[in-house]
């Protein structure tokens, strides 16, 4: 018998974005609730963080839906699986 383990969050346990500089390792976090824009740039090393503007308006929206899904009165629960480390 094999056991599995998964873990699932619910969107409204969401508080913050994590964003992570793959050049120099710096890591940022944002308050969900205080996404209005997003860094397009690490703010210690400068290194750009999006291939375009098209890239980087698809991030910031799925950001904004995000925390707009967390406060949506629904009648189903709805959760994320988050991938095993």
């Amino acid at each position: 018998m094999t056991a599995e383990q998964r873990t699932l969050i619910a969107a409204n346990e969401i508080t913050g974005v994590q964003f992570h500089c793959p050049e120099c390792q710096t890591k940022s976090i944002i308050p969900l609730n205080r996404i209005e824009g997003i860094p397009k740039n690490c703010g210690n090393c400068n290194a750009p963080w999006y291939s375009g503007m098209d890239e980087m308006q698809t991030v910031k929206d799925f950001l904004l839906q995000l925390r707009e899904f967390r406060s949506l009165p629904s009648g189903v629960k709805i959760k994320f699986e988050l991938r095993g480390g």
